[in-house]
């Protein structure tokens, strides 16, 4: 059955298409070139085509608009206006690129930790394990460690290029 309506079709009710085990593909399409939403029954998931948003919010401009994920034909986008809270394990197979800061408030744990500049650790240990107990920083650090021998006094390891310093401020 196919319904050509140019004027706005308002629909009071539920509207199903197929009926359960025997649906119909659906498809949304945009005002722009390729931006559409398709419900495929043969595969049971619903495509959002390249740069087309799934957004969030009330707002209905895109600068309003709390949140979105969409596709960019190279990268998966997760654009928020807030916090990105994922309440579950991450795992990750690759690499992790942060502009920003990066913040931890449990163990960092991996067997490859790389730090191209800044390393900030506060009250926290790292451990290494048995395969490869070392850290690997790159040639310019800094490494305070707090009261390691119980009187007060901070040790300071410092490599700048070739220079390795290991000194100690009294309290």
């Amino acid at each position: 059955m196919a319904i050509q309506n140019f004027s706005p079709l308002q629909l009071n009710g539920t509207l199903s298409v197929g009926v359960n085990d025997a649906g119909h593909d659906v498809v949304f399409y945009g005002n722009t070139a390729n931006k559409r939403v398709l419900w495929d029954t043969s595969v049971d998931h619903l495509k959002l085509y390249d740069n087309t948003k799934l957004v969030f919010g009330t707002g209905v401009a895109e600068a309003d608009f709390d949140g979105s994920i969409y596709w960019d034909q190279t990268d998966l986008v997760i654009d928020s206006e807030s916090d990105l809270q994922l309440l579950s394990d991450v795992n990750v197979t690759g690499h992790i690129t942060a502009s920003g800061d990066i913040s931890a408030s449990g163990n960092i744990i991996g067997t490859d930790i790389t730090v191209a500049d800044d390393l900030f650790i506060k009250d926290s240990i790292y451990t290494v394990g048995a395969d490869d107990p070392s850290i690997k920083l790159s040639s310019n650090f800094k490494v305070e460690l707090g009261d390691v021998d119980g009187a007060g006094n901070e040790t300071i390891l410092t490599v700048d290029n070739a220079n390795f310093k290991i000194s100690t401020s009294h309290q």
